[in-house]
């Protein structure tokens, strides 16, 4: 049941990182473990402690409600295969359900990245030539 559920995680880290075009290495680096420790993760061959599990969710700018959407589908999709690899009975309701909800996370994770691509390449406003700095309050004292 434990190597279950670390199979489970390790496709959810997997799939956040690639929904967030990041790649094993950097993600490693940026986390602070080797690129093959974070393939161990993801292929669920061992269980992330919790903190580093954090640490992973916090580099790939996830939550733990994106964790769990994605966990909840991942789950979902397994279930509906049988002990083969061939697709068992088609989606339930329930499944069409899970998907426009992650559809709709998807589209807010494109809004966000959309939104602060946009700020990081509006122009810088022209300078006037003078000090643009905003006022500090006066001290009372």
């Amino acid at each position: 049941m434990d190597q279950d559920r670390a199979k489970e995680v390790g496709l959810v880290l997997r799939q956040l990182r690639i929904v967030r075009e990041m790649g094993q290495q950097e993600t490693a680096r940026k986390v602070g473990i080797t690129r093959s420790m974070l393939s161990t993760y993801e292929r669920g061959r061992v269980m992330p402690e919790m903190a580093t599990l954090e640490r992973i969710l916090a580099v790939l700018r996830s939550t733990w409600a994106d964790f769990e959407r994605l966990r909840v589908v991942t789950r979902s999709l397994r279930l509906g295969r049988s002990s083969g690899t061939e697709p068992s009975t088609p989606p339930t309701e329930a499944m069409d359900g899970v998907l426009i909800a992650m559809q709709g996370w998807l589209e807010s994770v494109r809004g966000e990245m959309k939104q602060q691509v946009e700020t990081l390449l509006a122009p810088a406003p022209e300078s006037t030539g003078e000090d643009t700095a905003p006022e500090l309050p006066k001290n009372p004292i």
